[in-house]
């Protein structure tokens, strides 16, 4: 479970790392970016394989099951989406970051909606995943790291002076 928990970290430093570099609307450590954020795909779906793998025994039904399971225990609602939703994560993210290797300039001239739509789906799928179905005590830390983006984005947005849109 070390690994299975040990990746998903792994991905969401990933993702924090990109949210922090495109709020800050850096431009320097592109290739290294690059390969943070293809880092963070993999690992995802590593740990989705994992889990898959020693907790679901390859069954979507199980997965369904138990996420549904755990849904209605916390929120009320008996829907085991979450893991179909969470494999459009993986999807959409590997799309993301084989785009930035495969096209650059395409990539970087692509419409800003696009990063900020895929921004929202990706924070709200990590935060769930972190804080809402997360276990104590990494759901607290998950939780601050979480508030330091969203202070960071209002610092970043106050000192532009505008609301411009993530890439």
């Amino acid at each position: 479970m070390l690994l299975l928990r040990g990746l998903a970290w792994v991905a969401m430093a990933a993702y924090a790392a990109r949210l922090f570099w495109d709020l800050g609307g850096v431009t320097q450590f592109k290739q290294q970016m690059r390969w943070i954020w293809a880092a963070g795909a993999v690992a995802l779906g590593l740990h989705i394989l994992l889990a898959f793998h020693q907790v679901h025994h390859w069954s979507q039904a199980d997965a369904w099951q138990e996420t549904a399971g755990r849904s209605k225990e916390l929120t009320g609602l008996d829907w085991g989406g979450g893991v179909v939703l969470n494999e459009l994560t993986l999807a959409l993210w590997l799309a993301d970051a084989a785009w930035w290797f495969v096209a650059p300039r395409g990539y970087e001239q692509r419409p800003a909606w696009i990063g900020g739509v895929l921004h929202l789906y990706l924070g709200f799928m990590a935060f769930n995943g972190a804080i809402v179905f997360g276990a104590s005590p990494a759901r607290w830390i998950a939780l601050a790291v979480f508030m330091g983006l969203i202070l960071a984005a209002l610092a970043i947005r106050s000192r532009r002076g505008n609301a411009s849109s993530l890439n």
